[in-house]
């Protein structure tokens, strides 16, 4: 610290205790908030899918979708394996997103089980016939979607 800063700047302890949030600060010096755009809406196509509710080589932040599987890449795996310790159990929902079909993950117990092979560096999670109808009937496309974080699970868009 500078010689004289403490008296120039204070010590910081007239800040100790503040309950205001950021908007109650601003508003408080008369500062307008803009935000940067409106809120974007993902529309559910489908409900939850999982095996127990009825009907129901890729870049590592990315899901590879085909007709047998859906393969996780291995940073995804890790972020859903820290949210979700023990077996890792997913459901999936297709949703409407900017006008493309986009696939919501979230952990789950009563969901699909992702597998591993025994090198434990392939991470699949085999689609079963109702699985696999449900998702053809959504109109989801074969393909590698970008997988991103949302509050309550992941969304993953089709890259194309």
């Amino acid at each position: 610290m500078v010689k004289g800063q403490k008296a120039l700047f204070g010590d910081g302890s007239d800040l100790d205790g503040e309950d205001r949030n950021f908007k109650q600060q601003m508003a408080d010096l008369d500062v307008p908030i803009e935000t940067t755009g409106a809120k974007r809406e993902a529309k559910p196509l489908t409900p939850w899918l999982s095996p127990k509710r009825g009907r129901m080589n890729i870049d590592s932040r990315q899901i590879s979708y085909t007709d047998s599987y859906i393969g996780f890449g291995e940073d995804i795996y890790k972020t859903l394996k820290e949210v979700f310790p023990g077996p890792l159990r997913v459901a999936l929902r297709v949703v409407e997103y900017e006008g493309k079909k986009a696939v919501a993950i979230k952990t789950d117990n009563s969901g699909y089980k992702v597998t591993t092979n025994i090198r434990g560096n392939n991470m699949r999670l085999p689609l079963s016939s109702t699985l696999r109808q449900a998702l053809k009937d959504s109109g989801l496309k074969y393909g590698r979607y970008t997988v991103n974080r949302i509050s309550g699970g992941f969304l993953a868009v089709l890259d194309e």
